[in-house]
């Protein structure tokens, strides 16, 4: 079951690893 969590953690860490960060940094600006 670890091993199984693990694989999918790293599945979205990639996910967001890939995806442009124009909306995170879009996010942040309207914080600020």
């Amino acid at each position: 079951v670890g091993e199984k969590r693990f694989d999918a953690l790293t599945r979205v860490l990639n996910h967001l690893a890939d995806t442009p960060p124009d909306h995170d940094i879009q996010q942040e600006s309207e914080c600020l």
